[in-house]
């Protein structure tokens, strides 16, 4: 008989229907300020403090396609804004995404591609660095979702038998063979931790930036983003765009016009809408 387990978002490392529900509709949210108000609603929820890689996702199987979809995103935002435990190689949302993988292989490209786009850590959705970092290699070429999922498959092959090669050419170089592979093994144990590391500082890095940042006055954060080369706008936390058109106004013409580039780019979110109520305010258009 199952242990019962008191906390009101989950039971045995399930979410409960309520907090389904909320995380299918933190993924589906556009606006900034809603996104803001989950988040709120979401950030004491039990659930996130026990989700992990072990954690169980056949319940996925229970929505449809869309709404598990949602959940992914909403997951993915959860652990962005830093609301999950577990991230980096345990995160829980590389296992609910395997569950999708495993519902249709070609359409989770598409779920894949989203998540690759929003999240900041190299192991989703695959759970691999090695995965991630061939998915946007072949995403960026590939014309369909039914090619990237085969350059995937393609790539991580010849991977797993590079990987092979190398253990069988060690083991069978007697009497070094051994020894060589225990080396091998030691320099891939290394460099994973490495990767991990690097990982964890470019995260904490980000966070003392994003620190510094909101202590400045909103003209010199504006400038900071117009000249910002090196980081997209998804690099900067959703309160960066809550800017008005009065705001633009204190820039000089050269920041402004990078800034108002970099926002034009954007199609869709909070970024897109304040693009959009600069452009309006430029072209006199009444609110």
């Amino acid at each position: 008989m199952p242990i019962e387990n008191k906390d009101p978002g989950a039971d045995n490392c399930i979410p409960n229907e309520e907090t389904q529900k909320r995380l299918i509709a933190l993924g589906n949210c556009s606006d900034r300020l809603q996104i803001r108000e989950h988040f709120q609603t979401l950030e004491s929820n039990p659930y996130l403090r026990i989700v992990d890689i072990r954690s169980p996702f056949e319940w996925l199987h229970d929505h449809s396609w869309a709404d598990g979809f949602a959940i992914i995103k909403g997951l993915v935002r959860l652990e962005v804004a830093r609301l999950m435990r577990a991230d980096g190689s345990v995160s829980g949302i590389s296992k609910a995404y395997h569950i999708m993988e495993m519902r249709d292989p070609v359409a989770a490209m598409e779920i894949a591609a989203w998540v690759v786009d929003h999240t900041r850590n190299y192991y989703l959705p695959f759970g691999s660095m090695v995965a991630h970092a061939n998915f946007c290699r072949v995403k960026s070429k590939a014309n369909s979702w039914r090619q990237c999922r085969e350059e995937l498959n393609r790539a991580m092959s010849e991977f797993r038998e590079r990987q092979l090669r190398v253990a069988a050419e060690m083991a069978n170089q007697k009497p070094e063979g051994q020894h060589r592979r225990k080396i091998w093994q030691a320099v891939a144990a290394r460099i994973n931790a490495e990767q991990t590391m690097i990982q964890r500082t470019r995260s904490l890095a980000r966070q003392q930036l994003l620190a510094c940042l909101s202590a400045l006055p909103v003209k010199d954060r504006l400038e900071h983003i117009a000249w910002d080369d090196s980081h997209p706008l998804s690099f900067y936390a959703l309160d960066f765009s809550d800017y008005t058109s009065q705001d633009f106004k204190k820039l000089d013409p050269v920041s402004k016009n990078r800034l108002l580039a970099k926002l034009r780019g954007r199609k869709k979110g909070c970024w897109h809408k304040l693009a959009k109520r600069v452009s309006d305010d430029e072209a006199g258009v009444p609110k």
